[in-house]
């Protein structure tokens, strides 16, 4: 009877075991990403260039990117301008400099802080959050602190803590560009 018993005890114990650590389909989320693709340094066109040739450029979809962890707080912000922006309805003059990419949603930012869709719709300035990318990314440290000064977000925040000019150093590559995927712990 106790042999009876142990046996019981061990298919029960199995099954407890085995169904609490099997994971639902609706219980694995997928962590969101968003990917950014930024000029480095004042590098010259010819023309202005278009969110939608950042978003159509299958050069920028090949490039290899890099994964910066941020914060849960700095992600959700991120998010949320990328979602709740607010479209003027005129068309843009923007000159973009930077695509930055959550799911279906594409923004990108200008030389001169705007901020345009890929249809060359004006979005409102966000300075702030604007800042928060650059800093985040790295984007400031491919500039000198003389060519910060032009920068709108600089004039308003300030040179960030984790400024490092690289332009000239051997760490950057001959690229003109850098992609990012932000993830968040």
């Amino acid at each position: 009877m106790k042999y009876i018993f142990k046996i019981f005890l061990l298919i029960v114990l199995s099954s407890y075991i085995s169904c609490n650590n099997k994971k639902n389909d609706d219980d694995i989320q997928e962590k969101k990403t968003i990917s950014l693709f930024y000029l480095t340094g004042n590098i010259e066109t010819v023309s202005k260039l278009s969110c939608d040739y950042f978003y159509n450029n299958t050069e920028i979809k090949n490039e290899s990117a890099d994964t910066i962890i941020i914060s849960l707080k700095d992600f959700k912000r991120i998010e949320n301008f990328s979602n709740n922006s607010k479209l003027i309805t005129k068309n843009s003059e923007c000159d973009v400099r930077m695509i930055l990419q959550l799911e279906n949603n594409q923004i990108c930012i200008g030389e001169s802080s705007c901020i345009t869709n890929i249809y060359d719709k004006k979005i409102q300035t966000d300075l702030s959050n604007i800042y928060l990318i650059k800093k985040l990314s790295g984007y400031f440290n491919y500039f000198s602190e003389e060519e910060l000064k032009n920068d709108e977000t600089i004039k308003k925040y300030g040179i960030p803590n984790n400024y490092n000019y690289i332009r000239n150093s051997s760490l950057l590559e001959k690229n003109e560009g850098v992609k990012i995927i932000f993830t968040y712990n």
